[in-house]
């Protein structure tokens, strides 16, 4: 599964959504990173505070007041979102209670969900990129999970987010033409027929 504009810009020579988004506002190209880089709900990623950022550990704290099921974890972060927050941190000169993504009317508070999607609506827009149904920010989430399909399902959930595997399974992680090609051509086991 491929999100459109996500990531390097498309064959047809369109900019990425990352590649517009700095146009849009400052804090979208982090928004796009972490979002894309975690698997996590736009709740939970869009409340982040300095103090759930452990740049020393390399880790990130979901707290559970910010997490549709209630669930509190503490997980790896990977470079690509280690190395958009540290500069980011700097910029703001923030630590502590700060928010990651402060909102531009008051920066005491969290980026609001409709301005992020507002600002990600306005980014597909000038990319000339059709956003995929079913959530403006979800896109994301499933593209996360399905490539991660290789690994199993309740460490991709745990690492995402999810409580259980069965909506990860059902409604995130996608059919793709690789995994169906490979599954056709390389079977995991073979049966001899006596």
């Amino acid at each position: 599964m491929h999100v459109q504009g996500v990531g390097t810009a498309r064959r047809q020579g369109d900019p990425s959504l990352k590649g517009v988004a700095p146009r849009v506002h400052s804090l979208l190209p982090l928004a796009l990173i972490v979002a894309e880089g975690t698997g996590r709900r736009i709740s939970a990623w869009r409340n982040l505070v300095w103090d759930d950022v452990d740049f020393e550990a390399g880790t990130i704290r979901w707290r559970a007041e910010h997490d549709k099921n209630g669930y509190e974890q503490v997980v790896v972060m990977s470079d690509s979102v280690r190395d958009a927050l540290a500069p980011q941190q700097k910029a703001q000169a923030a630590i502590g209670k700060a928010a990651v993504f402060p909102s531009p009317k008051d920066p005491m508070k969290a980026c609001s969900r409709h301005l992020l999607d507002d600002w990600l609506r306005r980014a597909y827009k000038l990319a000339k990129v059709v956003p995929q149904r079913r959530g403006i920010w979800h896109s994301i989430r499933r593209k996360w999970a399905t490539e991660r399909k290789g690994y199993p399902v309740k460490d991709v959930a745990a690492a995402g987010g999810w409580k259980t595997e069965e909506v990860l399974v059902t409604s995130y992680q996608q059919a793709d033409a690789e995994t169906i090609k490979n599954v056709v051509l390389h079977p995991t086991h073979r049966i001899v027929s006596g």
